[in-house]
């Protein structure tokens, strides 16, 4: 279980109104995988829309080829959710 306090997402995660979008480093050091797939796992408890695009590095992509995955992932989804075709 997660711990809770005033800077922790999950705190607040019945607030969310609007669809999640997560893109997450497997290696991530600084937001370790369990707390993105607890984090997860909450939003869909609640109802809540809710997407993680996970790619195999730590903070942030570093190349070209991961980058483009990734704006084609939060495009992807921007189109879902405001209902568009790409």
């Amino acid at each position: 279980m997660l711990k809770t306090g005033k800077s922790s997402p999950i705190t607040y995660v019945d607030k969310v109104r609007a669809p999640v979008l997560s893109l997450q480093g497997c290696n991530d050091a600084r937001c370790p995988e369990r707390q993105i797939v607890e984090y997860e796992a909450k939003l869909k408890a609640l109802g809540k829309p809710v997407e993680v695009f996970w790619f195999d590095a730590g903070q942030g992509a570093f190349g070209a080829e991961q980058q483009i995955k990734e704006q084609e992932a939060m495009l992807k989804f921007g189109y879902r959710v405001l209902g568009q075709k790409p």
